[in-house]
């Protein structure tokens, strides 16, 4: 997998064969499987590599994204909380040292790009995964089957653990976090990791980051003159 998706994304290789299209893309590029840090690299790298050619624009996902970044939003009441249509437990993988590096040297990187401190770890600075992790990713996996199999959405949020303030949730029909369904002797370690998981998530999005920046840059609608059609 690794090698293919090097392959695939590798856009010095690139060639636009037809002087006559474009190419717009609608957003949701997020939230919508396990990789969706690649999905974000390889539009990016699209628009840098053909500026002319290719118009990428926010969803509400993304937007979403941009505002969960915000510290005075409490992880209960952020977007990526929800326990549907949100971020896939295995995402959070790819944020990780040995995982598949969507900003691996394989992807487009220009001037601007190498000049950009991002605000998380650097990638030779990250932790490795480990079993644990593995465990902790089958945990999540199974808890959020178990929310779907109850139909349990509105009740659950995928956080580490409920704030101290249970009114705030409770007004909002929150019961559980999603730790609260894995097994107690698990319990501990599944809250430590998904707080990491999701701190690390959103800090590869902040402003000054590549991924962030980019986001931060695209328009919520694309006006298509040629065609007569405007995109939002």
């Amino acid at each position: 997998t690794a090698l293919l998706y090097q392959k695939l994304n590798n856009p010095s290789q690139w060639l636009w064969t037809s002087p006559q299209s474009t190419l717009i893309f609608m957003g949701d590029y997020v939230d919508k499987g396990p990789t969706s840090k690649q999905t974000v690299q390889f539009v990016k790298d699209l628009t840098t590599a053909f500026p002319d050619r290719v118009t990428a624009i926010l969803g509400n996902h993304e937007l979403e994204l941009l505002r969960d970044r915000d510290a005075r939003i409490p992880w209960v009441g952020k977007y990526s909380a929800y326990s549907h249509a949100t971020v896939h437990p295995g995402e959070y993988l790819n944020y990780f040292a040995n995982s598949l590096d969507a900003s691996s040297s394989s992807s487009f990187t220009s001037d601007d790009d190498k000049e950009k401190e991002p605000t998380d770890s650097p990638t030779h600075l990250l932790r490795p995964l480990d079993r644990q992790d593995d465990l902790v990713l089958d945990l999540l996996l199974e808890a959020s089957m178990e929310v779907y199999a109850h139909n349990a959405h509105s009740a659950v949020r995928f956080v580490p653990t409920l704030p101290s303030d249970r009114q705030f949730s409770m007004n909002r029909g929150i019961r559980f976090a999603i730790t609260d369904i894995i097994p107690p002797e698990h319990r501990m370690l599944a809250m430590e990791r998904l707080q990491e998981y999701q701190d690390r998530y959103l800090n590869a999005f902040r402003s000054g980051t590549v991924l962030g920046d980019w986001l931060e840059s695209r328009p919520i609608a694309h006006l298509a003159e040629d065609v007569k059609t405007l995109f939002v």
